[in-house]
């Protein structure tokens, strides 16, 4: 099984690119960040199809990926917002980043499926303006996950994520590639953040469909049989252990990516973590794990027991990694992300 390594990217870094509430910050920042490199800080192995114009940006993930397209707008393009947020758009292929979604074949999410355009939002600042804005991003040539630190609340990031799943069906779904962002232009609300995890749905005994809707925001460009058209997929993960409530509400309700279980588990002194799952509905009740997240993780114990940055070591089930802390989401989530040279991709 082949693996790589999410690099680390940080405002923090020496000549790290600023974002801040000003256009073309966040795409000049994902260039440094995937294309050119910064400072001592090498790319992660992505290419720009077509030459940036106007602050709208196109990149494609590395050699060995499914090598599937993303147009970022940080040209302003909501006009109440303004430099307070992008626009991102994945493209099978992009001919040119025209306004205000480029163009191309392939596009998800389409005009129909999301804000008249077809465009998640990237959350970039409270306000625009040139104050600058603390950032991670965790990125490698298949797959890039940024967090912004946006100033709407303290100590709370706005994740975005693009680029290949760790796909159940393997290296034949060249359709592997997901966009994940906001669904709320210009807004803060925890209803459009992404750190936050569906139970596994399921069909009551009643014949009642318990998953109603889809996670607004993520998308992928086919299914991985490469039939079909943009599909609205499902997040979910190991929700049994979240909180303590009734099975009803465990399944129905999104809870924030951490969980009840005493920290550290009291039996084997251990952390445990659930891998944040992409799936698509296949019918009433039905469903599919379409993959996971590469290197990406939660814990099933409480926010109070980490801390952000925060560095661990894994042992038993995760012998031989290293995952660092990003906390917190908006809905309290906390992220775990994998820093070893042990994250698999498919190939």
């Amino acid at each position: 099984m082949a693996v790589s390594q999410l690099k680390k990217y940080s405002s923090a870094d020496v000549s790290a690119p600023v974002i801040n509430g000003n256009a073309g910050s966040l795409g000049a920042a994902l260039k440094a960040i995937l294309v050119d490199g910064y400072g001592v800080q090498t790319p992660a192995g992505w290419t720009e199809p077509v030459a940036a114009a106007s602050n709208i940006y196109s990149f494609v993930n590395g050699t060995g990926s499914s090598q599937k397209a993303v147009v970022v707008n940080d040209n302003a393009p909501n006009v109440t917002s303004l430099g307070k947020e992008a626009w991102i758009t994945g493209w099978e292929s992009v001919a040119s980043v025209t306004a205000p979604v480029g163009t191309g074949s392939g596009q998800f999410p389409t005009p129909a499926q999301l804000l008249t355009t077809g465009h998640a939002v990237i959350r970039k600042s409270t306000a625009t303006g040139i104050t600058a804005r603390t950032w991670r991003c965790f990125a490698d040539a298949h797959t890039c996950y940024m967090f912004i630190d946006t100033g709407d609340f303290a100590s709370t990031y706005f994740p975005f994520y693009l680029g290949d799943l760790f796909a159940a069906a393997g290296v034949s779904d060249t359709y592997r590639f997901f966009v994940q962002g906001r669904a709320a232009e210009n807004s803060t609300s925890a209803g459009s953040s992404l750190d936050v995890t569906d139970c596994f749905p399921y069909t009551s005994n009643l014949g009642i469909d318990l998953m109603l809707t889809s996670n607004a925001g993520i998308y992928m460009p086919r299914t991985s049989a490469g039939t079909g058209t943009s599909i609205n997929m499902y997040r979910t993960g190991d929700c049994d252990k979240i909180i303590v409530n009734s099975p009803y509400n465990n399944i129905v309700n999104n809870r924030p990516q951490s969980g009840a279980i005493v920290a550290p588990n009291t039996d084997d002194n251990a952390y445990y973590l659930s891998a944040v799952q992409i799936m698509q509905k296949t019918g009433a009740g039905t469903f599919t794990i379409r993959g996971i997240c590469r290197g990406m993780w939660f814990p099933l114990h409480p926010i109070t027991a980490f801390t952000d940055g925060q560095v661990l070591s894994g042992a038993g089930l995760y012998a031989g990694k290293t995952f660092e802390v990003v906390k917190q989401g908006p809905t309290a989530g906390v992220w775990f992300i994998e820093t070893s040279n042990t994250v698999t991709y498919n190939t």
